[in-house]
């Protein structure tokens, strides 16, 4: 330790690591083996994360808690009313988890640990989940404890250079307000790493269930598209019959004659395509006139006045003309700029040209 810390110092870091040596995870060989009511929970949970209260006061655990915790989705509901040691084990984790994060946080956490290990038997259970858990943060706790140790001594090191005060106590109180600057900034990094992690999951959830829905839905489909086959299938088996084989042959002999089935990338459209419907062309006339604010109420009153018999888009499919009638169908009211009713006349009559493909 830095030889410019006094006996004070050494006092307040022994202070500090026996309070730090004091918290431990629940042993996983603690842990009971038959299923707990929630009084025995409570009471567990107590006993064994004492040493992790602040004021003695200060509640562990409480049936409020545990019936919130399993409203929010982040505890699965009890067996008849007895909680089963994966309970207990998820309850260790929200302790920590939730002084830390966020609900929602928390319940994006366990929520997939539930699907993945809880109930689970066999080599890959939660049990294990927890003991290796245990062993990595055993395994880390005194480094942990040398970084604490470390970064005391190098914010001492830092005000005792500098020689930043002569009063003892306002010395003191700047060297523990440093070092609680450095251990928020340490905590503060190590959370938004933690929300960084939380959210790629969450990305990654949401992405698995958009999958599986388009699943869902194509096997639906197929599903109804089988069936479907299988009803035309039995109908012409039945039709085949009764009409001693002629049916398949004249089926086959249609199929034919069929023209190949088209791609829709390779159908052609254009304006003057005639099985464009003649209100499509009225939206369109709208779409212009409006800027493509389709929502306005103008260019609602405006679209519903040129539906009117006299005023809408009409196409002949004798002879394939189209016909915008009464150009000047809108009300002065619909544009305050004259200019802009000139133009749109225009555009219109240009229309009308690339619809009956005057137009090249």
């Amino acid at each position: 330790m830095n030889s410019r810390i006094t006996g004070k110092d050494r006092k307040f870091i022994a202070d500090l690591l026996n309070r730090l040596g004091t918290i431990d995870y629940i042993q996983p060989g603690d842990f009971p083996s038959i299923d707990l009511y929630m009084d025995q929970v409570t009471t567990f949970m107590d006993n064994h994360l004492v040493h992790c209260k602040r004021n003695e006061e200060d509640k562990i655990l409480t049936k409020t808690m545990i019936n919130n915790y399993a409203k929010n989705d982040l505890l699965p509901p009890p067996e008849k009313k007895k909680y089963t040691k994966d309970h207990l084990l998820f309850m260790v984790w929200i302790y920590y988890f939730k002084n830390l994060l966020s609900i929602g946080d928390v319940q994006m956490i366990m929520s997939p640990l539930a699907d993945y290990y809880f109930g689970k038997k066999g080599d890959r259970n939660l049990e294990d989940v927890y003991s290796k858990v245990y062993e990595l943060c055993k395994k880390n706790k005194n480094t942990y404890v040398r970084d604490l140790i470390k970064s005391y001594e190098i914010v001492h090191e830092t005000f005792d250079e500098a020689a930043f005060s002569d009063d003892p106590a306002e010395h003191e109180f700047i060297i523990k307000f440093c070092y609680l600057c450095m251990l928020g900034y340490d905590m503060y990094m190590k959370k938004v790493a933690m929300e960084k992690i939380i959210d790629d999951m969450r990305t990654d959830l949401e992405r698995m269930e958009e999958k599986a829905a388009k699943d869902a839905k194509a096997a639906a489909r197929a599903a109804k598209r089988e069936a479907k086959e299988a009803k035309e299938a039995k109908a012409a088996r039945e039709a085949n019959e009764k009409y001693n084989g002629y049916f398949s042959a004249n089926v086959k002999a249609l199929e034919g004659m069929l023209d190949p089935e088209i791609a829709t990338e390779d159908i052609y459209v254009t304006l003057g395509s005639p099985w464009i419907p003649t209100d499509i062309i009225d939206e369109f006339i709208t779409y212009m006139a409006f800027g493509g604010d389709l929502g306005s109420e103008q260019a609602k009153a405006y679209f519903d006045h040129c539906a009117a018999a006299d005023f809408a888009v009409r196409h002949d499919e004798t002879t394939g003309y189209w016909e915008i009638p009464n150009k000047t169908r809108f009300r002065k009211s619909f544009f305050q700029n004259p200019n802009y009713v000139r133009i749109f006349l225009k555009l219109q009559s240009h229309l009308k040209k690339i619809l009956c493909m005057f137009i090249s």
